[in-house]
């Protein structure tokens, strides 16, 4: 399955780094120095109880362009984040799915 990860913050690191390691074919969509720290380290994770460290490689990509075709688009970011991805999401046309991940435990009404 080839996977966008839209956001590379602790949740999509993570979940990217996982599907990677289940093998699928996983992007990671990162800016700024997020993206510079990636493609230096890759994505490392750390176990808090063992602290042991493991590092995945995943492709990297600055931008969803409306031609770039994926299975499943993975859109992990802030609530307030969301908005600035819409654009891009509504403009590519060969993705099926988008599956938007939410953190905000407080509910709808706060940020």
């Amino acid at each position: 399955m080839r996977i966008l990860v839209y956001g590379a913050g602790a949740v999509g690191s993570f979940n990217a780094a996982r599907l990677a390691e289940g093998g699928h074919d996983v992007t990671l969509l990162a800016r700024g120095r997020r993206l510079l720290e990636l493609q230096e380290h890759g994505v490392v994770l750390e176990n808090v109880r063992s602290g042991q460290r493991t590092v995945a490689t995943v492709s990297l990509t600055e931008a969803l362009g409306p031609e770039d075709a994926y299975d499943l688009v993975l859109v992990a970011m802030r609530r307030h984040q969301v908005s600035a991805a819409l654009p891009a999401l509504a403009a590519n046309t060969h993705t099926p799915s988008v599956l938007f991940l939410g953190n905000n435990a407080a509910g709808s009404g706060t940020e």
